[in-house]
């Protein structure tokens, strides 16, 4: 493998790995925060009558 393309592929790898980093840091905390609201949602639902009963108030 000549030097250019090694350095090509130095390249590519490294901006391939910094991608990833950035997409690795921001998808936690967005798939996190999309569940917690799906499930404030579904407590919020569920709180007004649309499911189960509340606690604490019988049937």
């Amino acid at each position: 493998m000549d030097r250019v393309r090694l350095w090509a592929v130095c390249q590519a790898v490294g901006v391939a790995a910094v991608l990833g980093g950035l997409f690795a840091a921001l998808a936690w905390p967005l798939a996190l925060t999309i569940s917690g609201l799906v499930l404030l949602l579904v407590g919020v639902l569920l709180e007004a009558g649309h499911g189960l009963p509340r606690p604490g108030k019988g049937t």
